[in-house]
């Protein structure tokens, strides 16, 4: 079937934002709202568009789902056990969630919450240039990874159970599903939010561990509490399945387009209305509230849509011009675990870099400069990264962490991914596909 480009070509603008808006939010203004608040409004101007782009996180969980929906229903079609299509697809995600824990206790970025900062030990010693300590509270946050692994998991137990629809291109049963899980997902979130007083400090979840109640303390935090928790973002993986499924079935573009972007603009507009009595979005927020996370759904319906329509209902000519001229981007989504456990120490290096060297002339550090932090800084680290991956890709990414994951996973499911065949999937995508 065709190669879903518009995939690997979003993920790579995402994590290209994920790297920007982190080192925008941690090294330029501390982590700290205040910090941004107390900018220029022409910095202002600059940092709150990337800053919500940056809230596209789960933009990740959308694409996964799209392709595990492809993936999932050609092995059910060829008729591969339900259980082995399962346990396949799970692994992956497993993976990822084992590597967030490390990724927390050594590389994470700072975390605040109230007075307290709580730090990694590699990051945080750069970030300090001083050994930081450890403290395991700094495991009650979760990281992108908990939301792409556990919406992942969540996601491809949804395509098993209800694998009859999936495969019965006659019905439409899927969509009114799977949209309904989304929506109660979504629905009960606030109501999750509210119990555990997860926008207030100290949260319930910070009494359950003062209380010693560790275990009960992680397991909240995991379902709904800071910041990618599986409440409401495991609802994305339904929302990205349905558009998966459209496009397994080639679904006329016109009724395509006519769903996504009639129903993102229902939730960009209900997300709209919800700044009314919520208030403009806080960026530091412990967890976004839902006048910014619904909106990002309603974002990325219309994102997504647009990016179907201009890569994947094309002829293929135009998706071999395409797929030419997307490299640069596509190279990213080609390492984006490791580009996310790594960015962190990388970029708060450079900037502590900087900061030593004109610390006789800023001693607050020179990256906190707006005007140098976005001219230069920014930029720079951007660069550091395509040299990086231009040089890696020479040799396939060999012992990046998605070179690591696929080592382990293709023997235990044994059978090996060439999805780190740059050749292919990055300079030849296109000729090497089967056409339906």
């Amino acid at each position: 079937m065709r190669r879903l480009l518009f995939v690997d070509f979003l993920r790579g603008i995402a994590i290209f934002f994920v790297i920007v808006f982190h080192a925008m939010t941690f090294n330029i203004f501390g982590g700290t709202q205040q910090a941004l608040d107390a900018a220029g409004p022409l910095v202002t101007a600059i940092a709150f568009p990337i800053g919500i782009i940056g809230s596209w996180a789960a933009i990740f969980v959308f694409l996964s789902s799209i392709a595990n929906t492809s993936v999932i229903h050609n092995q059910l079609k060829k008729g591969t056990k339900p259980s082995k299509v399962l346990f396949g697809a799970i692994l992956p995600s497993l993976a990822i969630i084992i590597i967030n824990y490390i990724f927390m206790v050594l590389f994470s970025h700072v975390r605040v919450v109230g007075e307290k900062n709580y730090y990694s030990i590699i990051n945080g010693t750069i970030e300090l240039l001083s050994y930081p300590g450890f403290d395991p509270r700094v495991l009650l946050f979760n990281s992108s990874l908990i939301m792409i692994g556990f919406g992942a998991i969540f996601c491809n137990i949804l395509l098993i159970i209800f694998r009859r629809q999936l495969l019965n291109e006659e019905s439409n049963a899927m969509y009114w599903i799977f949209t309904i899980i989304g929506l109660l997902v979504v629905a009960l979130t606030p109501l999750l939010d509210c119990i555990f007083q997860i926008h207030s400090y100290p949260s319930k979840i910070d009494e359950y561990w003062e209380d010693g109640k560790y275990v009960f303390a992680y397991l909240v935090s995991l379902i709904t509490g800071p910041r990618h928790s599986i409440f409401p973002y495991a609802a994305y993986g339904p929302f990205g399945a349905i558009f998966g499924t459209m496009i397994l079935r080639n679904v006329d573009k016109k009724k395509f387009m006519t769903f996504g972007f009639v129903f993102g603009a229902i939730f960009v507009v209900i997300g709209l209305l919800l700044w009314i009595p919520l208030g403009v979005p806080l960026l530091n927020e412990p967890k976004y509230s839902p006048n910014l996370y619904i909106m990002d759904i309603g974002l990325l319906f219309w994102l997504i849509t647009l990016f179907t329509v201009l890569f994947y209902y094309r002829d293929y000519k135009t998706r071999v011009n395409i797929a030419n001229k997307t490299v640069f981007v596509r190279r990213y989504s080609m390492a984006t675990l490791t580009i996310f456990m790594f960015e962190s120490p990388i970029s708060a290096g450079i900037a502590q870099s900087f900061n030593l060297m004109f610390s006789p002339l800023i001693p607050m550090g020179i990256v906190t400069n707006e005007i140098f932090g976005f001219i230069v800084y920014l930029p720079l680290v951007f660069f550091l990264w395509h040299f990086i991956l231009k040089s890696w890709e020479k040799v396939n990414f060999k012992g990046s962490i998605e070179w690591i994951a696929n080592e382990i996973v293709g023997r235990l499911r044994g059978r090996k991914s060439d999805k780190l065949n740059v050749q292919k999937i990055l300079y030849d995508p296109i000729s090497s596909e089967k056409e339906e």
